[in-house]
């Protein structure tokens, strides 16, 4: 059995499965580790399909918006890469007024499933 080597595609992919269980759930802990993991598999795809190292934000949100499938995940994957930089993964609530600027549905989901 030889060890299984990850694309950035095939690790794009799993992070997309893992996130949507994770959306399903009331864990805010864990949506914020998976919404971690899927913002850096979508920027490491980004970075295989263009051929260069994005980063500065405008560009990979640029890039990001010219192919569907990863436009749909963009918005949501960042504000949870977000949230867990900060810390933010528990105590979200408290910290509320930070974040009011917060427009997907999922960061209002998070908000208030914890606040």
């Amino acid at each position: 059995m030889g060890k299984k080597v990850w694309t950035s595609k095939g690790w794009f992919n799993e992070s997309k499965k893992e996130f949507n269980e994770y959306k399903k759930s009331k864990n805010p802990r864990k949506l914020a580790q998976a919404g971690e993991k899927l913002w850096n598999s979508l920027s490491l795809y980004i970075d295989e399909k263009t051929g260069k190292r994005m980063i500065n934000f405008s560009e990979i949100r640029k890039e990001a918006h010219k192919d569907p499938e990863i436009r749909k995940f963009f918005d949501d994957a960042y504000w949870l890469h977000i949230f867990f930089y900060r810390g933010f993964t528990e105590d979200i609530g408290i910290e509320e007024g930070k974040f009011k600027r917060v427009s997907t549905w999922l960061g209002k989901k998070i908000l208030r499933s914890v606040a």
